[in-house]
């Protein structure tokens, strides 16, 4: 049976006689999970007929899927040890003893390391949601930044201490110690020490446990469950938590409103730029419209395009969507034109129509389609697009 190898046991090498399926039993119990060993490995070519491996050779080394790590015990999950009282009790990085500083060495920016990005993909799976659009959430609340502390906008130099007499905000989330401790029951400070002392795995772990909590206190259930309940991504459901908790309960349909402008609030007032749509009031289209919108600019370029890569690859190499694909299409384009895409782009024609005259609607997506497919070969690969195009978007 293939031996397990690696640094932390999360890739295996072939040995004679195996295959997908059998690999699958051993690892997870389960032979039917062999397509996510697949998927893990989009390096190697596949069958277009059954979509498994056309070769695996004796002494190949494979990636193992990250959501099979944790069940095998390669990657262990972290969870902050809560002493009576709410004390930090003994937190570090999952399978080392150093420090944040130590472990933070990577290749990977903001002191991310593979082994979070294992952590990201199980936590987004068990919230039934793409790993990229929960890192969406936190590049547009905190740039992706584990160590971040703010007093509003911009994170704080390393080093610099926090201006007194105004409230701090900490983490991917930019959460506030005095609601996310006591929302967990921890005692004051727990959190903004867990950001500024502990290592990301252990951030993690905590972040997942308060969006759990806010769940069961705000909705009366998990986020996920209300998203599916209401027709909307559970990342527009997450993002609400976050914005608005209080209010998040309002949700209860795609166009629901969490808060207006004049409601007496201020949070309208203070939030104005996610009001995406500009009608005086911040819903839940805007909450789903707000995610896609980090979602591209996270891939569109800088440490945080390397972190989308990076998560993305982790889950198995997932598909970037059309519209991921489309975004730095139309930034360009405007950039170099100062003119919308979708209203110059298209086939010319002796009448007038809708984009102007002597032009036509006709051949404009067809126009879209194959500049962004032209754009995702170049940028990451023919056999991703290919596989895109065969998934129809």
């Amino acid at each position: 049976m293939a031996k397990r190898t690696g640094d932390r046991g999360e890739k295996i090498m072939i040995e004679p006689g195996d295959n997908p399926w059998k690999i699958a039993v051993v690892c997870v119990g389960d032979g039917r999970r062999w397509p996510e060993f697949v998927e893990a490995n989009p390096q190697k070519t596949r069958s277009e007929t059954t979509g498994n491996f056309v070769s695996l050779m004796p002494g190949e080394v494979l990636r193992l899927p990250g959501s099979w790590l944790a069940k095998m015990g390669g990657v262990p999950v972290v969870h902050p040890i809560i002493a009576p009282g709410g004390e930090v009790g003994s937190l570090h990085d999952a399978g080392r003893s150093s420090p944040p500083e130590a472990a933070a060495v990577s290749s990977l920016p903001y002191g991310w390391s593979d082994s979070d990005l294992d952590i990201v993909v199980g936590m987004a799976r068990g919230w039934k949601m793409p790993p990229e659009d929960l890192m969406a959430i936190w590049f547009s609340e905190s740039g992706a930044q584990p160590r971040c502390r703010s007093v509003g906008f911009g994170c704080i130099p390393s080093g610099q201490p926090m201006p007194e007499g105004k409230l701090g905000y900490f983490g991917l989330i930019m959460g506030a110690d005095k609601f996310v401790s006591p929302t967990l029951g921890w005692a004051a400070g727990t959190w903004e020490r867990i950001v500024v002392e502990k290592s990301v795995a252990v951030q993690l772990q905590a972040i997942a446990q308060f969006w759990d909590r806010l769940g069961k206190i705000y909705l009366g259930e998990s986020f996920a469950d209300r998203a599916e309940r209401i027709g909307v991504s559970p990342a527009a459901v997450m993002y609400a938590l976050n914005f608005v908790p209080a209010y998040a309960k309002r949700a209860t349909g795609p166009n629901s409103v969490l808060v207006k402008k004049g409601d007496g609030t201020g949070f309208y007032e203070a939030n104005a730029g996610l009001d995406l749509d500009g009608d005086g009031a911040i819903t839940m289209r805007d909450m789903e419209a707000r995610v896609t919108e980090r979602r591209n600019a996270l891939a569109s370029g800088g440490g945080g395009r390397v972190l989308y890569l990076a998560v993305r690859d982790a889950a198995g190499g997932s598909v970037p969507s059309l519209a991921t694909l489309w975004a730095p299409i139309t930034s360009t384009w405007q950039d170099l034109t100062g003119k919308n895409p979708v209203m110059t782009v298209g086939m010319r024609s002796g009448s007038d129509g809708p984009m102007g005259p002597g032009e036509r609607g006709g051949g404009l997506v067809e126009t879209m389609v194959l500049l962004a497919a032209a754009a995702a070969a170049l940028h990451y690969g023919w056999p991703y697009v290919s596989k895109l195009l065969k998934k129809g978007g």
